[in-house]
């Protein structure tokens, strides 16, 4: 059974008798009797055109910016700087993150103290040569 509610109906002419019918869309390419020459005719499958070709291609986007026009390329161990002001890219500034003449004071006065400040102490802290902010911690 049709559910009549929701169904699209669909208009043509009988094959034979060239009368208008009218029959719900889900008996498109079936074969029915028309309502007015009980002959049967099929009931045609409508046409739907398919939309029209894009004539203009989409515009084309210009290349992203490049963050610092003086450098090629980024090898291995570089780095592009956070800071947006700076652009910086290249290797960074690496300083020490403990003081040797501190540790071996702690080491000289108080053995232990001494050897976990080389212990927590020891890696490098990096930093941009451009605008001097901190990048990372070498553990």
């Amino acid at each position: 059974m049709i559910d009549m509610s929701s169904t699209t109906y669909i208009r043509a002419d009988c094959e034979n008798c060239k009368e208008s019918i009218e029959y719900p869309s889900e008996l498109c390419g079936q074969i029915a009797a028309c309502p007015h020459c009980s002959q049967p005719t099929r009931l045609p499958i409508p046409f739907i055109p398919s939309p029209p070709p894009i004539s203009n291609p989409p515009p084309q986007l210009p290349p992203p910016p490049r963050i610092n026009p003086d450098y090629q390329e980024i090898r291995p161990g570089d780095f592009i700087c956070p800071n947006p002001n700076c652009g910086f890219c290249g290797k960074p500034k690496q300083r020490p993150r403990g003081s040797m003449l501190v540790g071996f004071i702690l080491c000289f006065l108080f053995l232990i103290p001494g050897v976990l400040y080389f212990i927590f102490m020891t890696g490098y802290r990096y930093y941009c040569p451009k605008c001097g902010i901190q990048i990372a911690n070498d553990n």
